[in-house]
């Protein structure tokens, strides 16, 4: 699994390309995923049972965009939108 909250410290090594514009001033989902069905990417919304105030989009390539619904200063992150993303190979998950 991998799991970035910190888009400007991230290293992928030099074979992969990343473009952090995605991430620039936490989008908000309907911009996400105007932008997702723009590309022809299939995306669905999935609540997260541990943390109430988020959501994700998981799309088909196991790769799930992580949203905040709040913007309350005392939770983290503090503001509404795109906050983070990661990435769980389903061959793994399946075999476990």
């Amino acid at each position: 699994m991998i799991f970035c909250d910190t888009f400007e410290r991230l290293n992928l090594g030099s074979t992969v390309q990343f473009d952090c514009w995605f991430f620039d001033g936490h989008p908000s989902v309907e911009a996400v995923e105007r932008e997702l069905s723009m590309a022809g990417i299939a995306f669905s919304r999935h609540d997260t049972p541990y943390e109430p105030a988020t959501f994700l989009l998981r799309l088909d390539s196991g790769v799930e965009l992580l949203f905040c619904k709040s913007s309350d200063p005392e939770m983290w992150p503090s503001v509404p939108g795109l906050f983070g993303f990661q990435y769980v190979d389903k061959r793994q998950s399946q075999s476990a």
